[in-house]
């Protein structure tokens, strides 16, 4: 791990905690079973916390200063570090997306016994409809 400098290093350890946390949570999940019979591949317990570490280090370093130092009680005080920092994501519109999505549609498949059982019998047709006569 790369060293943060003091002031950082209290944040990146609640930062770290609350990622491992998330991913630990989302892989401990038990997958529904597919139909297929596939196999998944999750990550083994002995990799996760290495993968954890290097994805915490790298995403506390991509953040802004601010946010690596800052605390809760100076964020609740600072009408401005709220206005920058809130939650970007537009409202929920739910009205928008229909609650049902449509079944997809079936193409029917052609039964066995109406087809030719020769490829001549396939080409015949083709033949006669461009007007040149079949052997």
């Amino acid at each position: 791990m790369t060293s943060l400098p003091e002031d950082q290093q209290r944040n990146y350890e609640i930062f770290r905690d609350c990622l491992s946390t998330a991913l630990i949570e989302k892989i401990s999940r038990p997958e529904p079973k597919s139909k297929r019979g596939s196999k998944s591949k999750k990550a083994t317990s002995s990799s996760s916390p290495a993968s954890t570490q290097y994805i915490a280090t790298e995403t506390f370093c991509a953040l802004p200063s601010q946010l690596k130092t800052i605390d809760y009680h100076e964020y609740t005080q600072d009408a401005t570090l709220q206005a920058r920092f809130a939650h970007h994501l537009p409202p929920l519109r739910i009205h928008r997306y229909p609650r049902t999505r449509p079944r997809p549609r079936r193409i029917p498949r052609p039964d066995p016994n109406s087809l030719p059982r020769s490829p001549r019998g396939l080409v015949k047709p083709l033949i006669r409809a461009g007007g040149v006569e079949a052997e």
